[in-house]
This record gives C-alpha cells, sequence and structure tokens, in this order.
C-alpha cells in the first residue's frame, strides 16, 4: 500500500477509512469506486480503478490522476450485472435519503462479481450533531455532516437484513473520530496533527463505541 502523506496529515479520517478498505482488494481486480468523487482511492490502490460519481467537479480531478470516470447515478447508470470485481462505496451510503439506501445497494450488488464492500457512519446522530454544532462555533459550513442529520444515519440491522450473508465489523471508535475531526477543522493544526494524533489513538480505535462499519459481501 502507498503512504500518501498529506491525506495522512491532514485527513486522517479519510486515510483511515480507505487504508482499511485496501486490506480487502486483490491487487489484480477491477475495482469500481461509487461515490469516489476525487479518486482519493489510488493514492491506496493500484488496481485497475473508475470511480462513479455525480460531482462533475470531483471526477474532472480524477481523470487528472488518471482514472477511468462514470458520470452518473448510480440507479439511472446502464453498466450490466458483474461489472467490476469489487464494487465499493466509502462514506457515501449516509448521504443518500433514507428510502432510496435499499435500491443504491441493491444496483452495487449487481454490478459487483467478486465482493462487495461498504464502509459508513451507521447508528445514532449523537456525534455527527456534536461535530456539527462545533463546526458552526468555527463559522464553518458543513455540508456533509449536515446531510448526515438529514438523512440520518444506516443502521447496521438494516444491511445485515439486506444481505444476510455479508460480514459487518466495526472499524471507528466515536471518540477518536471526533477528535480527529475537530483537529482537522482548526486552521494549522489541521496540516500536520489529525494524522499525528491519529497514531497515537490508533490503538484504542478496537474499542467502544463505534460510529462507523465495514460491509464486506463475498460472493
Amino acid at each position: 500500500m502507498k503512504l500518501p502523506l498529506k491525506i495522512f496529515f491532514s485527513g486522517a479520517d479519510c486515510y483511515h477509512r480507505y487504508s482499511e478498505l485496501s486490506k480487502h482488494v486483490h491487487p489484480k481486480e477491477t475495482v469500481l469506486d461509487v461515490g469516489g468523487g476525487p479518486g482519493i482511492i489510488s493514492q491506496f490502490l493500484d488496481n485497475d480503478i473508475t470511480i462513479l460519481d455525480i460531482n462533475k467537479e470531483e471526477l474532472e480531478t480524477s481523470k487528472s490522476l488518471g482514472l477511468k470516470t462514470i458520470y452518473a447515478d448510480i440507479n439511472d447508470n446502464s453498466l450490466k450485472d458483474n461489472s467490476y470485481d469489487v464494487v465499493v462505496s466509502v462514506d457515501t451510503l449516509e448521504h443518500i435519503p433514507a428510502n432510496k439506501r435499499s435500491s443504491f445497494l441493491k444496483e452495487l450488488n449487481r454490478i459487483a462479481k467478486k465482493k462487495l464492500i461498504i464502509i459508513a457512519p451507521m447508528g445514532n446522530l449523537k456525534y455527527d450533531k456534536i461535530l456539527y454544532k462545533f463546526k458552526k462555533l468555527l463559522g464553518k459550513k458543513d455540508r456533509w455532516t449536515k446531510e448526515h442529520l438529514e438523512n440520518g444515519l444506516p443502521q447496521t440491522k438494516d444491511l445485515k437484513k439486506q444481505f444476510p450473508a455479508a460480514k459487518i465489523t466495526p472499524t471507528r471508535n466515536a471518540y477518536i473520530w471526533l477528535t480527529i475531526m475537530f483537529l482537522q477543522s482548526v486552521p494549522l493544526l489541521n496540516r500536520f496533527l489529525p494524522g499525528i494524533v491519529y497514531i497515537i489513538l490508533k490503538p484504542f480505535n478496537r474499542f467502544k463505541p463505534f460510529n462507523a462499519y465495514m460491509l464486506i459481501l463475498e460472493k
């Protein structure tokens, strides 16, 4: 795995997500990252990667990295069954309205030939509410956390119901995540401290309370 230092130091939460995902993808497998926007996944995997997203601006960043891109809504695209070995979606599910999540997941599973991997915050909104208030105090707009609050977070029980054979494991301690997100919101500190704090706190990441999980469905 590559070591993207810029992401590690300034975006430790992002580093954490993709470094966890990279452990479950074989180097020769084709990958579709749904909602992958600017192609951060390419800094963790050397695979044949395609990014599918509805954000044209972020897809331009992916193109500049030499990645294949698809500008589409997953529910409106014409991809065939089993189009990619591995289909992944990282911190995207929570931005989809609750009544559309089941069809979103169904499409991901249809396109995946060997494996489906979902990483997303799940559970209650306690920690998201704290982060949103903190950023508001700093005068920062936080579109992404606002969407968490508006849509509500996915629930592990719902994913298990839809994919009974899937393995769902916790990936993130809520307090560590909140600390890192606080640091990433503060100018100057956000350039180096998140990564350093992540190194220090990482051993505690396996303890409760959890606020993010990874689903892996192997076929």
